[in-house]
């Protein structure tokens, strides 16, 4: 339950009213009805409200969304209504950053339960908030106390900054009263936790004085970067400094932070002050160094199994940085083979759960009718071949995590069950008559769209943003292609060990047929094209690479591979053995023949039948 008001934005009256009936009857209080976005704005500003529900479209033409921006000035919680489920709507509301969406027609417990999951979602928020506000308390406190040298003190800038702003690239510059500008310090992420310090001649060397871009803009594409935000302020001296920040992702800053930067200004001033006084030059860091960020002394994620440097695969290790100390649901997306495990397993040794266990469960792997019974577990002769009482993963991952992979593969019926036991925190075994209790922080991994299956009715939506308390997407391996060369020495030395070979390096040849195919399978797959180039490597030099015969598109279907990657049935019976090579006869699941190809395990299934292959080989 919430404390405040809900301010209702509905154009239809049958529908204000019967929410105001139901919110009511539940105990809440609505402080006012708007039926237009400009009537909003202006009972916003009267009442204050602690929660807003915005129909997306008013029949005056404006939008809900368009109420968004204030709403998170304000600190004002919001979720969705609709009637329409299209994945448009979805996705341009989604982009806004609701707490919940909501399909009308609903019925009275699904509202409540909504509002309940987005209550929820708001205050986890406002505690995350809350961290990031503490930790700048103490860590500002800390540098601006005289006891931190100032050579101790510029080593901890970019970790101080990046936990506030995400960055690849800041730095720090002044102006005097007599408008000369002067670079002092500029840090470029290399990984994440090293920055590599750049100085104004390292700028200068990259800007073209003829070209007709603005220098700023020569930089930005230098370095591929997309956003850019900057922050000033004066000191005491009258010393304008200006925080630059720059950032390869699209749209990633808003005036949050610099909104958050102002609420500092004061000691921001008094540490800028400190910093910027002149420094001996043996204790300059000097152009070129790569600094150690020491601001998180005592906290040194680990994030092993996840190999790369890229600014895309570091943007992914903040995220997990972020959440896991948290108790919050995490939805993982991507495609096959981008290591969403690997994922779940770093969000877990990162959290308070880590002594206790991770259960992975993989829900494409197994029969429909067997997914509820390894969930929730069941008792002696609950249904045909329960010979015993047996636990479930909910049961075994108490005080620990579970880990749903292809949770976008579970029956309707499931999910209903999986929401329940997310909501009420208690599961009932099949065959029981009574619930216990249950403490599992819940990981879901998902290669689907699960927006588009909302949108078909294949996916309940309180379920999907359930789940999707925290998202994150990782990026296919063709957009983090400065990690093929890390990721492939990782696994040559891997290989070469299992396989009792010797050391084998690649060539830069191979290394370039690596870096220019495209990775359809992703890191999955270039592990197994680097487990067979090392299998038939002959001497200590990788000098081929065995690549797959035709590369699969990532939407793959059986009807591409009747028309392009076959010509007769021999050669279709071939293909897919290759595969289930490749894939050592799994069919089903994450890493399996089915999702290798983007097809249904039963798709597979009933052409290994018609083509008479039979798991009887050795795939090993």
């Amino acid at each position: 339950m919430i404390t405040g008001t809900i301010l209702i934005v509905e154009d239809e009256f049958i529908v204000a009213t019967d929410l105001t009936r139901k919110l009511t009857k539940a105990g809440y209080e609505v402080c006012a009805v708007a039926t237009s976005v400009a009537e909003a704005t202006e009972l916003i500003q009267l009442h204050q409200p602690a929660w807003a529900i915005l129909d997306i479209f008013l029949m005056d033409g404006s939008l809900g969304t368009q109420l968004a921006e204030q709403l998170v000035a304000k600190n004002i919680g919001f979720l969705y209504l609709s009637a329409s489920q299209d994945i448009h709507i979805i996705e341009k509301a989604r982009l806004t950053n609701p707490y919940g969406f909501l399909v009308k027609p609903f019925k009275e417990q699904d509202l409540l339960m909504m509002l309940e999951i987005a209550i929820q979602k708001h205050q986890h928020q406002l505690q995350l908030a809350a961290q990031r506000e503490m930790f700048w308390q103490q860590n500002l406190q800390l540098l601006n106390g005289e006891q931190t040298p100032v050579c101790e003190k510029i080593k901890q800038v970019p970790g101080f900054f990046q936990s506030a702003i995400p960055f690849d690239y800041m730095h720090i510059s002044t102006t005097t009263p007599n408008s000369t500008h002067s670079h002092r310090y500029g840090f470029l992420r290399k990984d994440f936790n090293h920055y590599q310090v750049l100085e104004q001649a390292d700028i200068l060397t990259i800007i073209d004085e003829q070209a007709p871009l603005h220098w700023q803009e020569q930089f930005m594409h230098y370095y591929n970067f997309c956003s850019h935000t900057t922050w000033n302020t004066v000191l005491e001296n009258k010393e304008k400094v200006l925080l630059s920040f720059y950032s390869r992702s699209h749209n990633a800053y808003t005036g949050e932070h610099l909104s958050f930067l102002q609420n500092h200004a004061l000691p921001l001033q008094t540490f800028l002050q400190l910093l910027l006084k002149p420094l001996p030059p043996a204790a300059s860091p000097g152009p070129g160094a790569v600094m150690p960020d020491t601001s998180h002394k005592d906290e040194k994620p680990s994030f092993t199994g996840i190999i790369g440097k890229s600014p895309a695969l570091l943007r992914v290790l903040d995220h997990i940085a972020t959440v896991a100390p948290s108790p919050t649901s995490v939805l993982i997306t991507g495609e096959s083979g981008t290591g969403k495990e690997r994922v779940a397993k770093a969000i877990h040794q990162l959290s308070d759960r880590r002594h206790k266990p991770l259960v992975v469960i993989n829900c494409a792997a197994l029969p429909a009718d067997l997914i509820e019974p390894e969930l929730f577990g069941h008792e002696k002769g609950a249904f045909t071949g329960a010979h015993d009482k047996r636990a479930g993963k909910f049961e075994l991952a108490h005080g620990g995590t579970l880990f749903l992979d292809e949770v976008g593969e579970l029956s309707l019926a499931a999910q209903m069950k999986l929401l329940r036991v997310l909501q009420e925190r208690e599961v009932e075994r099949i065959g029981a008559n009574k619930t216990f209790k249950v403490d599992v922080r819940v990981i879901a991994a998902t290669n689907r769209k699960l927006e588009e299956a909302v949108a078909a009715g294949r996916f309940r939506l309180d379920l999907y943003f359930r789940l999707n308390v925290y998202q994150i997407i990782l990026p296919p391996l063709r957009e983090r292609q400065e990690d093929i060369p890390l990721l492939a020495a990782h696994f040559t030395k891997m290989y070469s060990t299992s396989l009792k070979k010797p050391p084998v390096s690649i060539s830069s040849e191979a290394m370039q047929t690596l870096m220019h195919y495209p990775w359809p399978g992703n890191v999955r797959e270039l592990a197994h094209t680097i487990e067979r180039s090392v299998l038939l490597t002959r001497g200590y030099m990788m000098r081929e690479i065995i690549l797959p015969q035709k590369p699969l598109a990532t939407d793959f279907s059986f009807s591409v591979i009747n028309a392009k990657a076959t010509s007769n049935a021999a050669n279709e019976a071939d293909y897919l053995v290759s595969i289930l090579k490749l894939c050592k006869g799994k069919i089903r699941g994450e890493g399996g023949a089915a999702s290798y190809l983007g097809i249904p395990a039963t798709t597979l299934q009933s052409r290994m039948k018609k083509l008479g292959i039979k798991k009887v080989f050795d795939f090993e």
